[in-house]
């Protein structure tokens, strides 16, 4: 079945089915931003120092797709907690976010600290998401 011969009740399905093409797209041609989780707050660190700070920001809102890999190993800071807080909702309901870990996503809360900035994270990047939970060994 395609998403054009879905049930309009599944309007929700059709919009994440298309989010994912937008995804997939964005990964084909190349319009994807990557960085490690721990890589992010050194180069946050940087623009503010330079000034480019805004400027960061804005282009973290404004890529296709954007990948942070191994994010909350460690308790983020109150820096830290806002940075995240501040991209993710730039890119809340225009763009798709990848966000790898290796902590469940149930321990996320603690680690981001604060309740309320945790709160509106979390709601942020779980609200219509897809979760993915791998199990196993590690390699």
């Amino acid at each position: 079945m395609t998403d054009a011969n879905l049930p309009e009740e599944n309007a929700d399905l059709r919009r994440r089915l298309e989010e994912a093409e937008e995804a997939i797209r964005a990964i084909r041609s190349g319009a994807v931003d990557a960085f490690a989780a721990a890589e992010g707050p050194e180069m946050l660190l940087q623009a503010k120092a330079d000034g480019s700070y805004l400027k960061m920001l804005t282009r973290l809102a404004k890529v296709q797709l954007l990948i942070v890999d191994e994010l909350f190993l460690t308790p983020l800071d109150d820096s830290q907690r806002n940075d995240l807080l501040e991209i993710i909702e730039d890119r809340y309901h225009k763009a798709p976010t990848v966000i790898t870990s290796q902590c469940p996503i149930k321990d996320w809360h603690p680690i981001i600290g604060e309740p309320t900035v945790a709160d509106a994270i979390l709601d942020r990047l779980l609200h219509h998401s897809f979760k993915i939970e791998l199990k196993g060994d590690s390699i």
